[in-house]
């Protein structure tokens, strides 16, 4: 999350990192659920990688931020995204 507060903040976007902690506590207030996008991927349905990691990922870049966590992240659901998907077609 720090990742993502210092990209917006390169980009003219700014964020402080107290929403890291508020977020965390917001998040725990809400029990147990899934994200959308690991539903869809365990119910075989197109995980939506691009709009949620790629173009998000590709713009700090373009801005010049250091996003290596992320980019190490959205690579690895690619993979396991295309892997899976490897499954489901044959």
């Amino acid at each position: 999350m720090k990742e993502v507060i210092d990209a917006a903040n390169f980009m003219g976007i700014t964020l402080s990192d107290s929403l890291i902690e508020h977020n965390i506590r917001e998040t725990k207030t809400m029990g147990a659920y899934r994200p959308s996008s690991v539903i869809d991927f365990v119910e075989g349905r197109p995980v939506e990688i691009e709009a949620i990691w790629g173009e998000p990922l590709r713009s700090a870049i373009k801005a010049g931020a250091d996003m290596k966590k992320l980019n190490d992240l959205y690579h690895s659901i690619k993979a396991l995204d295309n892997d899976r998907t490897k499954v489901l077609d044959s």
